[in-house]
């Protein structure tokens, strides 16, 4: 069970990552497949609801929450806030551009009970629970929906746990 949470984790983090970015070879497209082919079908579930403890470059531990789907995914604080991966191999808190993308504010992303002061002064300035919005959102959905349509993809939902 464990095992399965952690794979579910490590795949939302990692499309998380690569939000923006189709893999460049994923499967045939469907007017390459031979008839007599069955098209190929996602096996999707809901990440668990268990905190994940998640080592920062430094060393330093961080319990998260994962949730979305295989285009949409994000990663929170155990108290709600929105932390994405920066450049630099860290989680940082994040805030939302004009456009509704995600981006990493200044402030490094820790459990509740490590924040300083001066951390936490700056983390009421910022908005718990983002998500993906305006022409970001577009863009994903758009994307979602051209990979389906040329990969002929058949999805199923999978409620086990």
């Amino acid at each position: 069970m464990r095992g399965l949470i952690i794979t579910v984790f490590l795949m939302i983090f990692g499309l998380q990552v690569n939000a923006q970015r189709l893999p460049e070879k994923p499967i045939q497209k469907k007017e390459n497949m031979p008839k007599q082919q069955l098209p190929p079908r996602i096996i999707s579930t809901e990440a668990g609801s268990d905190t994940i403890p998640l080592r920062q470059v430094d060393g330093t531990v961080l319990h998260i929450l994962g949730s979305g789907s295989l285009f949409e995914s994000y990663t929170e604080t155990i108290d709600g806030y929105t932390i994405v991966i920066a450049k630099d191999g860290f989680y940082y808190y994040a805030v939302q551009t004009k456009d509704g993308n995600l981006l990493p504010s200044d402030v490094r992303a820790k459990d509740p009970a490590d924040r300083t002061k001066k951390e936490q002064k700056k983390l009421a300035s910022l908005q718990k629970h983002l998500r993906y919005t305006g022409e970001t959102l577009e863009d994903i959905s758009k994307k979602k929906k051209d990979f389906y349509h040329d990969y002929n993809l058949q999805i199923e939902r999978s409620n086990e746990k």
